[in-house]
């Protein structure tokens, strides 16, 4: 995989229809499985990568309040609404605003925005570039009418073990966590630098990170 070029077969659950009554059905989950063929023309499996696309307009347009769709869906998305909104008029936060640029007392009238849940790469796909690549593409692809994508820069080898199924936790010995850093402080250190040279930057107060998808596009 010399040329840094990986195929990514992606797969979206989403429910559309006129009517849209349950608040996790705005939500829809984007699950892209990364791979790429050796010299012998084999699939060989490089990693994953999953995101979550909030469509609050469709949640606007059926009477549906942003929190519910949030809390609705799972842990996952709910930890973000009182980063983003304000829980009186569900409006985007002014100081979320600000960071994204808009002047004083502007109004955001796109509402949905793009969160990356998570990417993992083998050991030996790590350190080419590959990551930064998938999730510009990514973005490009799911961000549409979103004000901005965030995530949560969390080292994936700090999950409790005893909520993996089987099929999770030989992915988890695949993925070789015990190489990762140990020290958890320091693990997230390097995390944010890395989404940094991205294009994300820390939302005050909180784990997370946002980035204007008018970075990416």
């Amino acid at each position: 995989m010399e040329n840094l070029t990986v195929f990514v077969d992606y797969k979206i659950s989403q429910v559309v229809g006129i009517d849209v009554d349950e608040p996790s059905f705005c939500i829809s989950d984007i699950n892209g499985r990364i791979y790429d063929f050796d010299d012998d023309d084999n699939e060989v499996t490089v990693g994953k990568v999953s995101l979550y696309y909030c469509d609050l307009e469709k949640a606007l347009n059926n009477g549906i309040s942003t929190f519910n769709v949030l809390d609705a869906h799972s842990s996952s998305t709910e930890r973000y609404y009182s980063h983003l909104f304000d829980s009186n008029t569900e409006e985007v936060n002014q100081s979320i605003l600000k960071i994204l640029g808009y002047e004083n007392d502007d109004v955001c009238f796109d509402i949905n925005f793009l969160i990356i849940d998570r990417i993992e790469l083998l050991p030996k796909f790590r350190s080419k570039g590959l990551s930064k690549v998938i999730l510009e593409e990514a973005i490009k692809m799911f961000s549409n009418k979103t004000f901005a994508v965030v995530l949560e820069p969390f080292p994936l080898q700090g999950e409790p073990g005893e909520s993996r199924s089987d099929e999770s936790e030989l992915w988890h010995k695949k993925m070789s966590y015990s190489t990762f850093k140990e020290d958890e402080k320091e693990a997230k250190e390097a995390l944010k630098n890395h989404y940094k040279k991205l294009g994300f930057v820390d939302i005050p107060n909180s784990n997370f990170m946002i980035c204007t998808n008018e970075e990416w596009v």
